[in-house]
């Protein structure tokens, strides 16, 4: 039986799995093993995995297939990456934010303001 990603609403299959070890502040990236207990993850999920801020993400899949685990990569979590991408999808001068709050406040810039309400 094949192994469905645990994210929410991913029907993925899995293919990687994630361990937690609290007492080193490390999380563990590895292919996916019935015999380990861990979280399941598909391809999507794990390649973006990040790890709390000041922990460290220890990936040891194969890089390429048939590679050994040796050459696993290890980051640690800094939390900016995220924070910008947030920030930019937070940015309310895009088009439809500017239409959907139009008449909120008096202060909208120029461009909102001389176009005709539709």
């Amino acid at each position: 039986m094949r192994t469905e990603c645990a994210r929410q609403l991913c029907n993925r299959f899995a293919v990687a799995m994630y361990t937690i070890d609290a007492t080193a502040s490390a999380v563990r990236l590895t292919t996916l093993d019935p015999r380990v207990v861990g979280t399941p993850l598909c391809r999507l999920h794990a390649d973006r995995l990040a790890p709390p801020v000041g922990w460290l993400l220890r990936d040891e899949r194969p890089t390429v297939p048939g590679a050994s685990p040796g050459a696993a990569a290890t980051r640690e979590g800094d939390g900016e990456t995220n924070r910008a991408d947030v920030e930019g999808l937070l940015d309310a001068r895009t088009p439809l934010l500017s239409r959907a709050f139009r008449a909120v406040s008096p202060g909208e810039p120029e461009h909102v303001r001389s176009r005709p309400a539709t």
